[in-house]
């Protein structure tokens, strides 16, 4: 499980600046203790934030979209990351969709966007 929680937290980095607005699928603005659900092809994520110190404390959950909750074989991950101001964290999916959160100005707000994943080929 700690490998997995490694994992989860070397998906979050900074939001490439090859996105653009064509990639975005969806945009949501949360306020604080507002929860989010985002489809990742097989995954799916849940996701919220709190203020702390004048960030945005994210807590997101990862599990798989077709899963029972219930079952006794249910598994989750839950990632937690600081955000600051003007920043973005996002989690990226191998089956093509990529989520990215930003926070506002004093993380009063918390812009979540899905993004389609478009591979691009290097210059030759």
């Amino acid at each position: 499980m700690k490998t997995l929680y490694l994992l989860l937290a070397a998906a979050f980095v900074v939001l490439p600046a090859s996105a653009n607005a064509q990639d975005i699928l969806s945009t949501e603005v949360l306020s604080t203790r507002q929860a989010t659900q985002v489809d990742l092809g097989s995954k799916k994520a849940l996701g919220y934030y709190g203020k702390q110190n004048g960030k945005c404390n994210l807590t997101v959950m990862v599990f798989d979209k077709n899963q029972d909750a219930s079952s006794e074989n249910a598994s989750a991950a839950r990632l937690k990351v600081l955000v600051t101001p003007g920043t973005t964290a996002s989690l990226e999916s191998v089956n093509g969709r990529s989520v990215a959160f930003f926070c506002g100005s004093g993380a009063r707000r918390m812009t979540v966007m899905t993004l389609g994943n478009k591979p691009t080929l290097p210059n030759t």
